[in-house]
């Protein structure tokens, strides 16, 4: 039996709740909640009074505390015995393993190495890393309750508190935020100010203010934010909104070396404000996002290398599942946390290229479990998944590794190379044209090139596929088509070839319609009507075209739109 289990059974053997206990003790109902989930154990002082009130015997719990070391004793014991055991079998089979070892460090690095070197395009297998992270879990009972207690030595009153020219001449921020009929006013100022070795050194306090009948502000202590910080002017804030399922004010203090604390503030049932969370973290300091892709953002929060919280509210309740990621736990040294890259993620370490993601992990039933790092797999390109690609990472200014995470607008994740396997899939459902090996130059923008030619980008580029709406950029989309006709030997590309496979109209707004209609990446509506190289769709978007005339029939040659309300930008 635990400690928790003798108080809770103790507690309902009086027929007490847990707050009648905590007043009988002195403590919040908060603490003892935690005591019985075993969370945290009293102090000896309270242990006392607990045996007390409960009528449990002192020797009760020195009996579980000897039951807990011989628990631990026995199980170090169990662990010595079979590491004896098997020590003899580990002697006998080291040889076989040296033997063995330059073989399997060959074949995981044949798995690991960049995709390009094998024909299929994917990268790593995700099987190399554990299906489940090593989490521990804990609760936090006092999540958007209430306030931080304040230290009973500092004042519950600024000298200043109630002059209101002096308090603007110490504000740092300040703001005003409405809920129903509620409007909240929040004020961050500095105070207390203090000399050591020449530096000067502020308490950074949080007000609050709801107007009276007259329209008169009286400011109150909400919390004392920070103590001892010597760049107040650095302090910032910011809203935020579906944080945990609340919307509200969050406040940037800075700290130490590089830190950066976080207090998030919301407006309680009542109007008034509370302190939805407190946190500490490094230079990055406390991230919002969807952890577990429920639609409401959690807050992740870096606790040191290799460290990381998780605070996820808990529908319902008056605490938050708190979640402690340490990657001395987890067993993937290359876990890592962007948001940018779809959360957590474990990166290709042997590479040393930035930003390739390997595998990523979601938040789901309590566990971190593993997933695909992006949205997309080969049966978005089934065709196309064979062609070996060779990349250029020079030629766009903004080219990244290829197997770096992108998230777009829409919230899609997807890599370069799965970018440019996309649009080699759109080629092959155009003109049916599939290609063993190709050179290729894509742009973190949405951007990619295609050529035969290793230097071919600038004038023997065959196909172009420009997504950035699709894939988190801001321009214009659209495609482009070289056939040889136009590009002699250097095109794969042969109308002949494209008339032979497929229906080439006569007319060019009916081949205009038809190359609309078999480029999915570009459908954005239905049309509404068709010219010899305009195309509108029913929500008044245009696309415009280049229609080639040759002797099979008119061809595609570049496609782009839409453009919004029918007007053109260039």
């Amino acid at each position: 039996m635990t400690y928790g289990e003798r108080i809770r059974r103790g507690r309902e053997a009086k027929a007490l709740t847990q707050e009648e206990l905590a007043e009988a003790l002195g403590v919040s109902r908060q603490a003892v909640s935690k005591w019985e989930g075993d969370l945290s154990r009293p102090a000896a002082g309270k242990l006392a009074l607990l045996s007390e009130t409960l009528d449990i015997p002192w020797d009760a719990w020195q009996a579980m505390d000897a039951e807990e070391a011989a628990a631990q004793a026995a199980a170090r014991e169990t662990e010595g015995e079979r590491k004896a055991r098997k020590w003899w079998k580990g002697f006998a089979a080291l040889a076989v393993f040296l033997c063995l070892s330059l073989l399997t460090n060959v074949l995981l690095w044949a798995k690991l190495r960049p995709a390009e070197d094998g024909p299929s395009g994917e990268t790593s297998p995700i099987a190399a890393f554990p299906e489940t992270l090593t989490v521990r879990v804990s609760r936090d009972y006092r999540f958007g309750d209430e306030t931080p207690e304040e230290d009973p030595k500092d004042p519950w009153e600024l000298p200043f508190l109630g002059d209101d020219l002096t308090r603007q001449e110490n504000t740092l921020l300040s703001d005003s935020w409405e809920d129903g009929d509620t409007r909240c006013f929040l004020s961050v100022v500095k105070a207390n100010p203090r000399q050591d070795q020449n530096a000067a050194f502020w308490d950074i306090y949080v007000l609050w203010a709801a107007a009276d009948e007259a329209g008169d502000l009286n400011y109150h202590i909400l919390c004392r934010a920070a103590r001892d910080i010597s760049i107040p002017g650095q302090v910032a804030w910011r809203r935020f909104e579906d944080v945990l399922g609340y919307d509200g004010f969050r406040l940037d203090i800075p700290f130490g070396a590089g830190g950066t604390g976080s207090d998030y503030l919301i407006l309680g049932e009542d109007g008034l404000p509370r302190v939805l969370a407190s946190l500490g973290g490094t230079e990055s300091g406390a991230m919002e996002y969807d952890v577990d892709e429920d639609g409401e953002k959690e807050i992740v929060c870096p606790g040191g290398i290799g460290v990381w919280t998780v605070y996820d509210r808990v529908e319902g309740q008056d605490w938050a599942d708190v979640y402690e990621l340490r990657t001395a736990d987890c067993g993937v040294s290359t876990l890592d946390f962007a948001p940018e890259k779809g959360g957590f993620h474990a990166a290709e370490a042997e590479t040393g290229e930035e930003g390739t993601v390997l595998v990523r992990y979601q938040l789901q039933d309590g566990a971190f479990l593993r997933r695909e790092p992006t949205g997309i797999t080969q049966a978005d390109y089934p065709d196309a998944a064979g062609t070996k690609l060779h990349f250029d990472l020079d030629y766009f200014y903004d080219s990244v590794d290829p197997d770096t995470v992108l998230t777009t607008e829409s919230g899609l994740r997807l890599t370069p190379r799965q970018q440019a396997y996309l649009a080699l899939q759109q080629l092959y459902e155009f003109t049916g044209v599939k290609l063993e090996e190709v050179y290729c130059a894509v742009s973190g923008a949405g951007e990619t090139c295609f050529s035969l030619w290793e230097d071919g980008f600038t004038d023997r580029c065959f196909y172009s596929a420009d997504m950035p709406e699709a894939y988190g950029g801001s321009g214009i989309p659209s495609v482009t088509f070289t056939w040889q006709e136009q590009g002699a030997d250097w095109s794969p590309l042969s109308v002949q070839t494209l008339a032979g496979e497929r229906y080439l109209p006569a007319e060019h707004a009916d081949a205009l319609r038809d190359a609309y209609r078999r480029l999915p990446l570009m459908q954005s509506g239905s049309l509404a009507n068709v010219q010899a190289d305009q195309l509108w769709l029913s929500d008044g978007s245009l696309y415009t075209a280049d229609i080639l005339e040759t002797a099979f029939g008119p061809a595609l040659t570049y496609l782009t739109g839409p453009y919004p309300d029918g007007e053109v930008h260039h």
